[in-house]
């Protein structure tokens, strides 16, 4: 008897059976799921279609068990009590489960691939010939069945009042390959197709077609439907061919990027390991070479001092010259150990020097080169025979942008140490210090220390677009988790009022995902500005009114917190600005909502004030200040303004706010800074903006 015959013959007797194994197998499979908070909609399913009786029911079950079944798959522990691929679940529930006691649709899932396409190819010619049947009439059916090449087909089919009926699947697949299969079915959808065509119509043949696909669709998971596919006639259903194609390459693209980040990873930890060895060598070797500078300064000294003392007793003994020959003779042989002893240390130096890492140069008093390690002309891409005597050689050798004499000259003058930006340097890029060599008070020279930072560039590259990949793909599930939360608020109140702890709990989930999304977002804005993809609406507008729409946006914060937001606009009329004035208006915001957060009394004014061709805006506050040690820090990346900079609160912020700011104030041609600050008595921070042209 044909599987789908059974299930609908000895209905009661098969229900009863079906309905227990498979409630079964559902248990089993939602019993995997340790989280079933997080398939909560399949799980109500599951308990309505429990409510359904007959055939119904169980065709319900298998959407149930494709959603569950996808869920396992994609999660890992503590999500679901073990990990599964595809085959593997549906092994288990094989070797578990009595599947000859689920109806055919269902048992279909779990089926070896030819046993599979067999019964579901049968499902959709069963349907077409019964179209055949009631709208065309059982002779035209018996012709196009005798009009068949493929014999495997028509070795398989029976033809009765209802339309076609087919052997059992065992017997009907029994030294047929799968290829052979799909090729018989090709010729048999396409002959019914034509015929219903041919006799009512090309539209009406369509629809039949695509209502079989639908409900294949409706049913069955992706695997399923791409083999349905194969064997529908040419023509048809082309968009839903082209959507599973472009499905299959996204599939594809991804699991490609997958691989590549996850190499992309590897290599990053590589180097991240190479950096911090590289790092512990300069540190050995910096305290190696303090070490032997302070061991030679000190040997120095007693030299000198072993001297005065011989020379003093010289002077006061001249009488006793005879008797005390004996004691200079032991002097005089003291300081040649003490030279020698001098001599070693400035071997050990010298190698000390030739083994460090990094390039390593000693000028003496009149800027001459009087040392100067191996790895140096690694590093300058040139030979050891190269001779650099002056510094001012040196400097013409590199031949970049930056004069490397100023900061030399820098270095002696102020007797502190100086550092160069990063210099490129044919394919590499360079950064050099330059420390005084002091003696008392005195310049006798300057060591100069070369270090290639090419790999250190290419690492920080490497993780800005790291982390703009991360902050995009975070942004998605962040909007969906917020969208959902919005909904429970909008439409669950009745609910949330009976449980004040879920409540809580909803809308610090609701808040926390726009605070995050805010940030990502600040981070997408900034990785866009670094790399000059971001765009700007330039024209020329009033910028009072910009002012005055942020006094008026964030005048409740400040009123939250007690403190006063004005607009001092005593300058009187201004000409327009040339900028975009969404972005000028983020940039406003950004410096205003950073003086209410770190105001506490008194409160914020904002200024305005005409130089040359900008417009310079001023944000003045009485909050914590900034130290002058901390200065430097502000518009980096994740600092904020404060005191308190260095141990950023980042509950309240991604201190991106004045990174983002100095990005947007430069690419519209203008200029930020703080103005002026005093620690617990305010800030003033400023930025131009251009005066439009007229």
């Amino acid at each position: 008897m044909n599987p789908f015959q059974q299930l609908f013959s000895n209905s009661k007797t098969r229900e009863q059976t079906q309905e227990t194994e498979a409630d079964k197998v559902i248990i089993y499979i939602k019993s995997l799921i340790n989280r079933e908070d997080l398939v909560d909609e399949l799980i109500k399913k599951y308990y309505a279609a429990q409510k359904i009786t007959g055939d119904q029911r169980e065709l319900s079950y298998i959407s149930i068990y494709i959603g569950l079944e996808a869920f396992i798959v994609k999660n890992r522990p503590l999500i679901v009590k073990q990990e599964f691929t595809k085959g593997q679940l549906r092994e288990t529930i094989k070797q578990q489960f009595n599947l000859n006691a689920l109806s055919p649709v269902f048992r279909l899932l779990f089926l070896p691939d030819l046993q599979q396409n067999m019964l579901l190819f049968e499902q959709g010619a069963q349907k077409l010939a019964s179209y055949v049947v009631s709208n065309i009439g059982p002779p035209r059916l018996s012709g196009i069945i005798a009009s068949l090449k493929q014999e495997k087909v028509k070795g398989l089919i029976k033809i009765d009042a209802h339309g076609l009926q087919f052997d059992s699947v065992e017997s009907s697949v029994q030294g047929a390959s799968d290829n052979e299969i799909k090729l018989a079915f090709q010729e048999l959808f396409e002959a019914l197709f034509l015929e219903i065509k041919k006799s009512v119509g090309p539209n009406v043949a369509e629809k039949v077609i695509t209502d079989i696909f639908e409900e294949v669709r409706r049913t069955y998971d992706y695997d399923i439907i791409a083999k349905f596919m194969d064997i529908l006639p040419g023509g048809v259903l082309e968009n839903e061919r082209i959507r599973l194609l472009g499905r299959e390459e996204l599939e594809k693209k991804i699991r490609s990027r997958t691989n590549e980040l996850d190499e992309a990873r590897k290599q990053l930890e590589q180097k991240l390991d190479l950096i911090k060895k590289q790092n512990d060598e300069l540190t050995q070797a910096k305290q190696a070479l303090l070490v032997s500078l302070t061991e030679e300064k000190r040997l120095e000294e007693e030299i000198k001092k072993e001297k005065e003392q011989v020379e003093e007793k010289v002077k006061e003994r001249t009488g006793e010259l005879e008797q005390k020959t004996q004691e200079l003779n032991n002097a005089m042989t003291s300081l040649k150990v003490s030279y020698q002893q001098t001599e070693n240390e400035r071997a050990r130096l010298l190698a000390s020097i030739n083994n460090l890492s990094l390039g390593f140069v000693m000028t003496d008093s009149s800027d001459g080169i009087i040392a100067i390690n191996n790895i140096s002309y690694q590093i300058l891409k040139c030979q050891p025979d190269k001779s650099f005597k002056t510094i001012q050689q040196l400097d013409e050798y590199l031949h970049t942008s930056v004069d490397i004499n100023v900061y030399y000259q820098k270095a002696k003058s102020e007797k502190l140490t100086q550092k160069t930006a990063d210099i490129a340097f044919e394919n590499t890029f360079l950064r050099l210090f330059f420390t005084p060599i002091m003696m008392n008070t005195t310049c006798i020279g300057v060591v100069i220390i070369i270090e290639d930072i090419s790999e250190a560039k290419l690492l920080e590259r490497s993780k800005d677009e790291f982390f703009a990949v991360a902050s995009h793909e975070l942004r998605t599930p962040l909007t969906a988790i917020r969208g959902f939360t919005s909904l429970i608020l909008d439409n669950f109140q009745d609910q949330l009022k009976e449980n004040k702890t879920m409540t809580d709990m909803v809308v610090n989930i609701h808040q926390s995902s726009i605070r995050l999304i805010k940030i990502v977002n600040n981070f997408l804005d900034a990785s866009k500005l670094e790399q000059g993809k971001f765009s700007f609406n330039l024209q020329a507008f009033a910028l009072i009114p910009v002012i005055e729409s942020v006094v008026t946006d964030l005048g409740l914060l400040a009123d939250q917190k007690h403190i006063y937001l004005k607009f001092d606009n005593s300058v009187g009329q201004i000409p327009d600005v040339y900028a975009d004035s969404e972005k000028l208006k983020q940039i406003i915001i950004n410096l205003v909502g950073n003086a209410i957060k770190f105001t506490e009394k008194g409160g914020v004014t904002i200024s305005l004030k005409k130089e040359q061709d900008y417009i310079k805006v001023f944000v003045k506050d009485t909050g914590l200040g900034v130290s002058e040690e901390y200065r430097q820090l502000l518009f980096r990346k994740f600092q904020q303004a404060g005191e308190r900079i260095l141990t950023r609160d980042a509950a309240t912020g991604s201190g991106m706010g004045l990174y983002i700011s100095k990005l947007l104030v430069e690419a519209m041609k203008g200029t930020i800074s703080i103005e002026d600050t005093e620690l617990s008595e305010g800030s003033t921070f400023s930025f131009t903006i251009p005066i439009a042209e007229k």
